[in-house]
């Protein structure tokens, strides 16, 4: 029986000095306990700064702890001072703008599960952490694609969803290749004979996500409203798929980003995007063709 490409990278070492490379790949354990370390630590961040916290919040904080880690740690020592007050007042900026806690803490989640699961199931050392890692990324393309063609038809924004912007051209592009990293990771393990299994749990986790999915682009319950003025007249959002972060666009090539506080739609976005997750996960637990 001739090797595939994963028997090789298993059986090699690329060394350098004491330190092998190809180590991470074909350890999952210690993958798994990396993860989890990430998992923890964003949970705690989600926690400690707020609901609605972003990963842009510690952007002040290793923006001075690079430049000057004396003076950070003399800042965070005094906190009466006006250095720390400053410090808090630029987190405070982005709170609820950018990149949330919540998705390290679901997706890390999920691909430790799918690891483990793929593990049990005969899928071990590198080819797991090829297809573990192919499958989560292609779990975030498939729900971030959807939300960006959602956001830009009913909220009046179409430049999320079209390769005019840079940001976007960064954005969509790192999407669709996390997709067909899924895709391919998928028709790597149909290969090997594996394929999916529906039950009665992974048909209800797909009703749950689809009913959640409609429960906010028709959201019955009142949220902020935000107006825009742009080149185009002003713009304001609507009720389709409401958002407490709205990226606007002002002009062409111009984006600005607002904060619409609404702890509840914000708890629908979460549980939304951990369902989806679920769902998309519980698909990739596929079973081995007897």
């Amino acid at each position: 029986m001739s090797k595939t490409l994963f028997d090789k990278i298993d059986e090699s070492e690329f060394k350098v000095g004491r330190f092998t490379l190809i180590f991470p790949m074909s350890n999952m354990r210690e993958i798994r306990r990396r993860i989890l370390v990430l998992v923890i630590l964003s949970a705690m961040f989600w926690i400690f700064w707020g609901f609605d916290s972003t990963w842009e919040m510690a952007t002040p904080i290793t923006d001075r702890l690079l430049t000057n880690p004396i003076e950070f740690f003399n800042t965070v020592l005094n906190p009466s001072s006006p250095a720390y007050q400053k410090l808090l007042a630029e987190m405070a900026s982005v709170y609820g703008i950018g990149d949330h806690w919540s998705a390290p803490v679901i997706y890390g989640i999920c691909f430790i599960a799918l690891s483990f699961y793929l593990e049990r199931a005969g899928v071990v050392r590198s080819l797991n952490f090829f297809v573990s890692t192919g499958l989560s990324l292609g779990n975030i393309g498939f729900f971030e694609l959807i939300w960006n063609r959602l956001y830009s038809w009913l909220q009046g924004q179409p430049w999320t969803f079209s390769f005019i912007i840079p940001q976007q051209i960064r954005n969509l592009s790192f999407f669709i290749v996390f997709v067909g990293l899924g895709i391919l990771s998928f028709l790597i393990l149909r290969g090997l004979g594996y394929r999916i299994a529906l039950t009665k749990t992974k048909a209800i986790l797909i009703l749950v996500a689809t009913g959640l999915w409609l429960l906010w682009v028709f959201y019955p319950l009142p949220i902020s409203y935000v107006t825009v003025p742009t080149t185009w007249g002003l713009w304001t959002n609507v009720n389709l798929f409401p958002q407490t972060f709205y990226a606007v666009q002002i002009s062409p090539g111009i984006t600005v980003p607002f904060y619409a506080p609404n702890d509840l739609l914000h708890l629908l976005n979460v549980v939304c995007k951990a369902v989806s997750a679920a769902a998309f996960t519980s698909l990739c637990m596929m079973v081995k063709k007897k």
